[in-house]
């Protein structure tokens, strides 16, 4: 491109017929890179595309790599902060997840791996389709323990429940999309989309075999000595179903996608998952006048990492 701006510098120094007709040409040169160069917003856009970034989007893509890191923060007017991580990888049809909860008495630790079919759909008249199902299982354990003491004798109880779980989840989102002009600056026009999702469904059926083991440990503080029972109780399954489904007023519900990349065949985008929300409840009492609140506040933060393929 430089060389072509030097060359056409040349010519208007030193006009004559034959370098006027090689200006013309070159003039329209410049116009057709410009535009296609043009095209690139994100920084692994292809450098040349001969299609609108409406018609390289629509179409069936299907998800072949995703990555989301999201920790979630509940702080309630009383009681214990509450901490949730998940990590959540796919790779072709496999995916992992990794859970991570602190209520402050207890730590619980739940990875599940399976598989995974997970596809969207985005039209030219801007609307989208998203489904993702998954099956998975893992293995963990819940514990809960109690102690009192009793004429300097402590009797301490142990229940903890050995789970091996299957777990099945489907998600269906319909909404609009359309892309974002370029109203902060770190980004460029049509480098990102925004999805308005107006309305979710959710399938789920999980089964956990149990088996729940008691530990029981009788201390003696004045002589330091202790004795310790184990019952372990005969396994047992319990299933659970649940199936929601919710509809969203027009930007209720939305995801910002920066492209990074937006070719024919692929798709690679990145969406921050910033929220918080706060619940307050006051009660009055009748009695004295003496007002009580209650609340909390939920924060979450992250990030997800998609990378969609073209089916067709």
């Amino acid at each position: 491109m430089v060389n072509a701006l030097e060359l056409l510098a040349d010519l208007l120094l030193h006009p004559n017929h034959q370098n006027t007709y090689k200006m013309k040409n070159l003039i329209f040169l410049i116009f057709i890179m410009t535009s296609i160069l043009g095209c690139k917003r994100g920084y692994q856009d292809p450098l040349i595309s001969f299609e609108s970034r409406k018609s390289r989007l629509s179409g069936d893509w299907t998800v072949s790599s995703y990555e989301s890191k999201i920790k979630t923060v509940t702080n309630p007017s009383v009681g214990n902060q509450r901490t949730h991580e998940t990590k959540e990888i796919i790779k072709g049809a496999e995916i992992n997840i990794h859970n991570h909860t602190n209520d402050g008495n207890n730590i619980n630790m739940i990875d599940e791996a399976g598989g995974v079919e997970y596809s969207i759909n985005f039209t030219p008249e801007g609307t989208f389709e998203m489904t993702k199902e998954y099956s998975v299982v893992s293995a963990f354990e819940e514990t809960q323990s109690n102690s009192r003491v009793v004429m300097d004798v402590i009797h301490t109880t142990r229940i903890g429940s050995n789970i091996k779980r299957k777990r099945s989840r489907t998600i269906k989102q319909k909404g609009t999309w359309n892309f974002l002009g370029d109203v902060e600056q770190e980004f460029n026009e049509n480098q990102r989309i925004v999805l308005n999702i107006l309305s979710e469904s959710t399938q789920e059926i999980v089964s956990d075999n149990k088996t729940i083991v008691t530990t029981k440990v009788i201390k003696d503080i004045e002589v330091d000595t202790s004795v310790t029972s184990t019952t372990i109780g005969e396994p047992f399954t319990t299933n659970a179903n649940k199936d929601t489904e919710v509809t969203y007023a027009n930007g209720e519900n939305s995801q910002i996608w920066n492209l990074t990349r937006l070719s024919d065949d692929q798709v690679i985008a990145q969406i921050d998952a910033e929220s918080k929300r706060k619940s307050t409840r006051s009660f009055t009492s009748s009695q004295d006048g003496s007002n009580s609140y209650h609340g909390k506040t939920v924060t979450s933060s992250g990030y997800e990492k998609i990378i969609l393929q073209k089916t067709n």
